[in-house]
């Protein structure tokens, strides 16, 4: 058995989504403290007092979200039965929270079971995992998360499909 995890580069577009939102929220804490609290300054010189941070702290947060969302995709190769392996990663998913979405032949698609994981993939696309048997491998395809509790479950833990001989054909 064989397995191999290949990262991506962090979405563009999560980063944005991700960017705004935090800005926005940022400026509406900000007019409601002045609003509630400063109102005797202006408002420019309420602003210049933290105008550093007001940029900083929603970009520094978005790359970081970019990077821990960013997709992987896990191989798991040479081993006898491909089938077998697909469904004890859906399985072993199903048991750490997951639920299946869809599932159309040899391709299962997982979203969280929980509230805000799902809204986070409504609102950003992120937590969504998808697994899916060729004739000769196994592949899972999402969020580190997941795919780091697969990869520590099948190095470490006790698998079914591990110490099979493969039979080249």
């Amino acid at each position: 058995m064989k397995v191999e995890t290949i990262p991506y580069k962090p979405s563009f577009k999560a980063f944005l989504l991700y960017f705004g939102l935090l800005f926005s929220l940022l400026s509406v804490m900000i007019v409601g403290f002045y609003l509630a609290l400063e109102r005797e300054k202006s408002f420019t010189e309420y602003l210049t007092s933290f105008v550093y941070l007001y940029f900083l702290i929603p970009l520094l947060n978005a790359v970081a979200f970019a990077y821990s969302t960013r997709r992987h995709d896990y191989f798991i190769s040479e081993i006898n039965d491909p089938a077998l392996a697909a469904s004890w990663v859906v399985a072993f998913l199903q048991k750490e929270g997951m639920r299946i979405k869809s599932e159309d032949g040899n391709r299962t698609v997982l979203e969280s079971g929980k509230t805000f994981f799902r809204a986070l993939n409504n609102w950003f696309g992120t937590e969504m995992i998808t697994v899916s048997a060729t004739e000769h491998e196994v592949i899972a395809s999402g969020n580190f998360r997941y795919i780091d509790l697969l990869d520590t479950k099948i190095k470490f833990g006790n698998v079914p499909f591990r110490d099979q001989p493969y039979k080249h054909s």
